[in-house]
């Protein structure tokens, strides 16, 4: 599994770090990651090794506020991540022209990678989401909504505790240390970046609609860190284009699950099964 680190500066004094896992096998396709609050690429090594062993690349960037990239730790906002996906859409597109490409969001990301695909409609092979905080398990209570609300506007960089229940990422007992213990993960959120997670959620549900690309939509029901009946919304809205798969008993981080390589031999799977779908085409499951 060659693994290549890279950092890249898009304005003066601002870099963003990426890890690219090449595959050794004949190439099928490249998957790119974006990853959750307070997250960093760099957890989700076997990932890029299972996707390897399958014949798929994976790169991945550290969002600005996390990891090793640039930014005060926890504030970002969606739009500034938009234009880096695009970004990377094009390089990956660019550098081989002939191979399929997926996004991979989990959890914020998997709010992040909706958004983007119903707002830019980009041409790719299809996505994959899993727990996307499309609705904190715990809501605000509106006294505390209306103030993120005008915090975001007035002072977007303010930060605070992001709040995430660590003892509901994984069954995995192994995972919960390793998560405290990592240097690189924090617990942070921005005024800005709390509320495009609670507003763009909200966006979702509201504008639901048929999707553009085929996505593959994983969600474990005893998840605590973000609201299953909101995914479950979501997925009941979409016709087509929407493979939608519910885990009893899972919690958030899916591919941290002990079962985690049957989900990610799974998301192979149904690669496997896309990689040659034209974006013209539909799917109906």
């Amino acid at each position: 599994m060659p693994i290549v680190e890279s950092t890249q500066e898009i304005k003066p004094g601002k870099k963003l770090y990426f890890r690219r896992w090449e595959t050794e096998q004949p190439q099928k396709g490249v998957v790119i990651l974006i990853h959750g609050l307070g997250d960093h690429v760099c957890r989700y090594n076997h990932v890029g090794d299972f996707f390897n062993w399958a014949g798929y690349t994976l790169v991945g960037m550290d969002l600005p506020g996390h990891g090793q990239s640039y930014g005060k730790r926890g504030h970002a906002g969606f739009e500034d991540i938009y234009p880096l996906i695009t970004t990377m859409l094009k390089t990956e597109s660019e550098a081989a022209p002939a191979l399929p490409i997926f996004l991979y969001g989990h959890s914020m990301g998997g709010n992040i990678t909706l958004n983007y695909i119903l707002r830019f409609f980009p041409k790719i092979a299809g996505a994959i989401v899993t727990s996307p905080g499309i609705r904190p398990a715990d809501p605000l209570p509106a006294p505390k909504r209306a103030l993120a609300r005008i915090m975001q506007r007035v002072y977007p960089s303010f930060v605070m505790g992001n709040g995430l229940d660590i003892d509901g990422l994984s069954r995995d007992p192994a995972i919960k240390p390793a998560y405290l213990n990592d240097p690189l993960v924090h617990a942070k959120v921005s005024a800005k970046l709390g509320w495009d997670i609670i507003s763009k959620g909200e966006w979702l549900l509201e504008q639901a609609r048929d999707l553009p690309i085929p996505i593959l939509l994983l969600q474990g029901d005893a998840d605590r860190l973000v609201d299953p009946k909101a995914t479950q919304a979501f997925a009941e809205s979409i016709k087509k284009n929407l493979t939608y798969k519910l885990y009893d008993g899972f919690f958030h981080e899916l591919h941290n699950e002990p079962e985690k390589a049957t989900i990610l031999a799974l998301m192979v799977e149904w690669m496997d099964r896309h990689r040659s779908i034209k974006n013209d085409e539909s799917e109906n499951q």
